[in-house]
């Protein structure tokens, strides 16, 4: 069936729209006025946008920059964004995964609605989210909020400055804290505190707990042992 139009994406208007496909209207006698008919469709169809039917696959604009997917934008320079929605904004940004987004220079996010919103930031798994910078959250739900924290876990959670959280459901909630073990919890008064093990807890300065369910629960404490407890 012959058509008197065709669907090109066009990057003035970063969509698609719909374009005559008739090199002349030209008629003579009978056709002639068919023809201008059929040249005024054509010209209002050549500046129809399709905002309904067809919806934008892609929009790149950084250089080498890279968009696969419903809506997926790359606006950076070398960034790469693959899934729908995904966006990668900043300079080597990249972000995989419908939802992921990677905001600033050289973040990653990996995974459905990752999010990495700082420098050198990253996220790696479903719903996992960095926001500062040289971050890292690997896991599902996994975040690590603060400057070079790491969080390493299905919703394990880093949140101050160089805290570590290694384990699902881990947390480390104060600075230079380290808790490694699943359930693995260091509190917010728990600064340069370690608890290592299954359900581990280290709540106060300093303290140190190294066994499953052991507890230092005192400034300067240590429990060493599974079960131990100390300052309770």
């Amino acid at each position: 069936m012959n058509k008197i139009f065709k669907v090109i994406w066009s990057k003035a208007r970063n969509c698609y729209v719909v374009v005559s496909e008739i090199a002349h209207c030209q008629g003579k006698g009978k056709g002639q006025k068919r023809a201008v008919l059929t040249c005024s469709l054509a010209a209002a169809l050549t500046v129809f946008t399709l905002t309904g039917g067809v919806t934008a696959v892609q929009a790149e604009t950084g250089t080498t920059a890279y968009a696969a997917g419903v809506e997926a934008s790359a606006t950076g320079n070398n960034a790469t964004a693959v899934g729908n929605e995904a966006k990668a904004s900043d300079e080597n940004a990249m972000a995989v995964g419908n939802k992921a987004e990677a905001s600033k220079n050289d973040a990653v996010a990996v995974g459905n609605e990752a999010k990495a919103s700082d420098e050198n930031a990253m996220a790696v798994g479903n719903k996992a989210e960095t926001s500062k910078k040289g971050a890292v959250a690997v896991g599902n739900e996994a975040k690590a909020s603060d400057e070079n924290a790491m969080a390493v876990g299905n919703k394990a959670e880093a949140s101050k400055k160089d805290a570590v959280a290694v384990g699902n459901g881990a947390k480390a909630l104060a600075e230079d804290a380290m808790a490694i073990g699943n359930g693995a919890n260091v509190g917010e008064n728990g600064e340069n505190a370690m608890a290592v093990g299954n359900k581990a807890e280290a709540s106060k300065k300093d303290a140190v707990a190294v066994g499953n369910g052991a507890k230092a629960l005192a400034e300067d404490a240590m429990a060493i042992g599974n079960g131990a407890n100390v300052g309770e």
